[in-house]
């Protein structure tokens, strides 16, 4: 017998205090993994910056809304 995923809810609502917490969330993952984001980057060109420049923009964003 296999475990069955629960099937994601009808509708998600967030207000902005959560929505910013999840904002905050993306960029400390990022803080911690931009390097294993940036090994993975190989398409088109593999220049190995994507996970750079993907935490510069969380925190970039992260910080307009504070």
């Amino acid at each position: 017998m296999t475990e069955q995923t629960p099937p994601p809810p009808k509708w998600l609502q967030c207000n902005g205090q959560q929505l910013r917490k999840l904002a905050q969330a993306g960029m400390l993952w990022l803080e911690h993994n931009s390097q294993i984001v940036n090994e993975l980057n190989v398409f088109p060109v593999p220049d190995g910056d994507t996970g750079t420049n993907m935490l510069l923009t969380m925190r970039s964003a992260y910080g307009r809304i504070q």
